[in-house]
């Protein structure tokens, strides 16, 4: 839900979505100590990612990482002060971190792997 990939355009949406309304439950909820994280992972290695009978683009970008990584993420995340945006991987904090100063760099690098893949 942090960018929009070609190909999974309506899936990207959702995502969006997601993002967007955890950060307007954080700001209502900030007066109550309830606290409100989104978890953001990069392609998951899971049943629905394996039947998708055309693969989008964006997953031949890297491998896809096992959900155990997932859950390992999540709960560090929710065992401490984590941050509100829970990014799982290096490459998505990176990819995350460029996109934030330079987001036509990315936008770039997206466009190239998405011709040659």
């Amino acid at each position: 839900g942090l960018r929009g990939f070609p190909g999974i355009a309506g899936y990207s949406a959702s995502k969006f979505a997601v993002v967007g309304f955890a950060q307007a439950l954080r700001d209502e909820l900030s007066d109550t100590g309830v606290e409100v994280r989104v978890l953001c992972p990069p392609p998951v290695d899971t049943p629905m990612v394996r039947s998708l009978p055309e693969v989008p683009p964006v997953f031949t970008m890297a491998p896809a990482i096992k959900p155990q990584k997932v859950a390992r993420a999540l709960l560090q995340a929710v065992d401490g002060n984590g941050p509100h945006v829970i990014l799982v991987d290096a490459r998505s904090k990176v990819l995350w971190s460029v996109a934030r100063l330079l987001p036509g760099t990315v936008d770039e690098l997206v466009r190239r792997a998405m011709r040659s893949g």
